[in-house]
């Protein structure tokens, strides 16, 4: 009797250790696909914010022209702090010029999303109804309720809008047609097929659709889990 307990034991010890060695498997492999798709997202991202990071450096271009810079550049030390505080700020720039035309790109995608549309729709009906006893605070509040709820409803043009800044600037950028930006424009409408650049074409498509690509991604991948737990 105690032979046959004592061998239950040992397979129920040998059953419960190759479970734990499953599930820390199955974690391992999780945690390794999430660290995955962390890099992966980040590397797209990059290369998407990219041509607007050179939309910045043009800009900050134009303040490196001004007498004012230049005179504080030269200042011995700080000019280094300030070379440095432009280059902080151009880059910053490019980046949140691309966030805010992306964020405004996949609006659209983000309003399919049942809890994302309940949660905006109850905010902004939430800002209609000011909460300031100041009745000039509580005008503007208004009026800011109303303009936001606008661009709610016309949030699919802005989204078009948005995708026409992101195609110009890509277009700059990488130029897909030979002779460049200004022979795109001079064969317009006329393009010569031959002049296509297919790498550049394909790259600037990649860096266009980049975001929601791996918005719609995320999406998916939540619905299944989402699905899955019922």
């Amino acid at each position: 009797m105690k032979t046959a307990s004592s061998g239950h034991s040992q397979q129920s010890t040998q059953q419960s250790s190759q479970t734990k060695r499953s599930h820390h498997s199955n974690r391992a492999l999780l945690r390794f696909a999430e660290y995955s798709f962390y890099a992966i997202a980040g590397v797209l991202a990059f290369f998407s914010a990219t041509p607007w990071i050179e939309v910045g450096h043009l800009i900050g271009s134009e303040i490196a022209a001004t007498r004012l810079y230049n005179a504080l550049v030269a200042i011995p030390f700080l000019g280094l702090l300030f070379a440095f505080l432009r280059w902080i700020l151009i880059n910053a720039l490019g980046a949140g010029l691309w966030a805010i035309v992306n964020v405004v790109q996949i609006s659209p995608t983000l309003l399919a999303v049942p809890p994302i549309y309940g949660a905006i729709v109850a905010w902004l009906k939430a800002q209609k109804e000011p909460d300031s006893d100041n009745p000039q605070i509580a005008k503007y509040q208004k009026k800011i309720a109303e303009w936001l709820l606008d661009v709610f409803n016309e949030v699919g043009k802005f989204s078009a809008i948005a995708y026409l800044l992101e195609l110009a600037v890509n277009l700059a950028y990488f130029a897909p047609y030979r002779g460049g930006w200004t022979a795109f424009i001079k064969d317009a409408p006329l393009w010569t097929i031959d002049k296509i650049l297919y790498v550049q074409f394909g790259l600037m498509l990649a860096s266009i659709f980049a975001v929601e690509i791996l918005i719609r991604f995320v999406l998916a991948v939540w619905r299944i889990f989402r699905a899955m737990r019922g």
